[in-house]
């Protein structure tokens, strides 16, 4: 099995910003006390890396799917009708 490693380089002036960006973007989760909360540093990283493992899985099917049409219409022939 393979194993994609990704490291993402964020300055540190910049990772309050995209740590505001992601809550907004994700929204507040179960507190488990019948409220919500924000997302910790943890769970953003994880649900990042949860959305990019959806990227990819969406990237190969599109690719996959778009391969079959093709090879479909390929073995299609014209009839010939006079």
């Amino acid at each position: 099995m393979a194993i994609l490693n990704l490291s993402v380089t964020i300055p540190d002036d910049q990772v309050l910003r995209l740590q505001a960006a992601a809550r907004a973007q994700f929204g507040q989760v179960d507190d488990g006390a019948g409220g919500l909360r924000n997302m910790t540093n943890v769970e953003i990283t994880e649900r990042i890396r949860q959305d990019v493992i959806s990227t990819l899985k969406q990237m190969v099917r599109r690719h996959e799917r778009q391969a079959a049409l093709l090879a479909a219409e390929a073995s299609v022939t014209i009839v010939t009708v006079s």
